[in-house]
C-alpha cells in the first residue's frame, strides 16, 4: 500500500553514492556516520499489491482466525502494544489489526532483532499516506522529552514539501499504539 517509502530509501541510497565526491553532505554522512536501508518491512503485502491495486495494508499472514486477514505490521511493535483499542485493534477485521502478541509476526521481530544489535541512536519510518512527518509518542498523543528536538527536525525536514509534521493524534487526528516509531523511539 506504501510503495513511496522505499522508493525515497532507495532514491537517498543512490543520492548518497552519486554525490559522494561532488558534495560535501553525501560524503560527510557517509564519512562519519553508519545508514542502514530498510527498504520493505512487509515483502509479501508488497508483492501483492503490485499487480492488485495497492490497497493490502496488512501482511499476508492468513494464520490469523479469519481467511485474508493479516496482521498490520505498524501495530505490532512491542512498546505499548495494544495500550487501548483505538491506536490498534484486536479484531481480525479491522485494518489496524494488532497481532495476537507484541512482535508475533516475522516481520516485526526481524526489525527489533535488526535494530536490537545495531542499537542505533536515531531511526526514520517512511510510510506514504497524506503528506505527514510524525514522530512520538503516537500511542496518547503526549509530548516526548525530545518535543522540541522532533519539532525542529519536522521544521528542517518538511521545509520544501509542504508536509505538516508532528505527532500522529496531531496530524492524524487519531492515536496509534504498538506502532514502529514510538517502539523506535523508546528502545
Amino acid at each position: 500500500r506504501e510503495p513511496g517509502g522505499n522508493s525515497v530509501l532507495i532514491d537517498f541510497a543512490m543520492w548518497l553514492t552519486d554525490n559522494y565526491s561532488s558534495d560535501t553532505m553525501a560524503e560527510w554522512i557517509l564519512d562519519n556516520t553508519e545508514v542502514y536501508f530498510v527498504p520493505i518491512v512487509n515483502p509479501d503485502g508488497y508483492e501483492y499489491n503490485m499487480p492488485n491495486g495497492g490497497n493490502q495494508r496488512k501482511n499476508m499472514n492468513f494464520s490469523v482466525p479469519v481467511p485474508s486477514s493479516g496482521i498490520d505490521l505498524n501495530r505490532n511493535y512491542g512498546y505499548m502494544w495494544g495500550y487501548d483499542d483505538y491506536g490498534s485493534s484486536p479484531n481480525p477485521y479491522s485494518e489496524t489489526y494488532r497481532g495476537s502478541a507484541a512482535f508475533s509476526e516475522d516481520e516485526s521481530q526481524v526489525m527489533r532483532d535488526f535494530t536490537d544489535a545495531l542499537d542505533p541512536i536515531a531511526s526514520m519510518n517512511y510510510h506514504t499516506y497524506g503528506g505527514h512527518l510524525l514522530f512520538p509518542w503516537a500511542y496518547n498523543n503526549t509530548p516526548t522529552p525530545d518535543q522540541s528536538t522532533f519539532e525542529s527536525w519536522g521544521a528542517a525536514m518538511t521545509q520544501y514539501n509542504g508536509y505538516n509534521y508532528g505527532r500522529c493524534g496531531q496530524c492524524l487526528g487519531y492515536n496509534a499504539n504498538g506502532d514502529a516509531v514510538d517502539w523506535s523511539y523508546w528502545s
